[in-house]
């Protein structure tokens, strides 16, 4: 009897390890990619672990995330490759592998090889689709916000928000996919505005917070100063100039946002 409750136990672990599909292994991230060059007030870093403070010279990798907090906090992270990036009050950065200057040079490589002239170009239409929507989600596509709807396609620079629904217990989320299948998540309380390529291929995202403060609405310009954003996987801004001849290259950020609405 004892032996046949052993071999009935054997056959059911047999099936379910069967029917297991083999994890599958996430990509391991690049190590020591750039350190925290200039520290200024409050500024976290998480890396593998929860927010702590961060350091002078600390090492980063890809991945990494930096938090500048409100008021006159502010970090500087330089690459191996001399390029620096600002993070400006109340904004958090997701370090990606590759330098922003290194993106914007081979972009300028790419655009030169298909005889585009240098400067300010058309946004680009049906770069990505709204692929999951969860609870409130708006769509700015350059006039107002309305609900947004699944499968809509999105252009550059439209404005996908996950409102905050206190009425409701479910998180207000989205998910931008890209045709690379490389995607943007929404979280609630976020506003992100769609770049033309994906974030896997230098694509700069930009967000930042919905909520409102102070009585005014996150992504107004206030007094030629808007509030800052979040940044995903690239480099943040309404304006970015990369200034290649320098030496180190440097980000120049110039914002020239003078709309109300987010």
């Amino acid at each position: 009897m004892f032996s046949r409750i052993a071999a009935i136990a054997a056959l059911m672990f047999s099936a379910a390890a069967w029917g297991q599909q083999p994890a599958v292994p996430e990509p391991e991230r690049a190590r020591n990619i750039a350190t925290l060059k200039e520290l200024k007030g409050t500024v976290l870093v998480e890396q593998d672990a929860p927010f702590a403070a961060g350091r002078l010279a600390q090492s980063l990798n890809e991945g990494d995330r930096i938090q500048a907090g409100i008021g006159e906090s502010s970090a500087v992270v330089e690459y191996s490759d001399g390029c620096e990036l600002e993070i400006d009050p109340g904004t958090t950065v997701t370090l990606p592998q590759d330098s922003p200057c290194a993106c914007a040079v081979a972009a300028a490589e790419r655009d030169a090889a298909d005889g585009k002239a240098p400067g300010p170009a058309e946004d680009a239409e049906n770069v990505a689709q709204l692929e999951e929507i969860k609870g409130s989600v708006l769509v700015n596509q350059g006039v107002e916000y309305v609900p947004g709807t699944l499968g809509q396609s999105l252009d550059e620079n439209d404005r996908v928000m996950a409102e905050v629904d206190e009425s409701s217990r479910d998180e207000s989320t989205a998910l931008i996919k890209y045709e690379d299948g490389c995607d943007i998540r929404v979280e609630e309380g976020t506003i992100v505005t769609v770049p033309e390529t994906s974030p896997c291929a230098c694509g700069i995202v930009v967000a930042q917070n919905a909520a409102p403060l102070g009585g005014a609405v996150i992504g107004a310009a206030v007094g030629g100063i808007g509030p800052g954003p979040i940044i995903f996987g690239g480099i943040v801004t309404a304006i970015i100039t990369i200034v290649v001849g320098s030496d180190p290259p440097v980000i120049v950020e110039e914002d020239d946002d003078e709309t109300v609405s987010p």
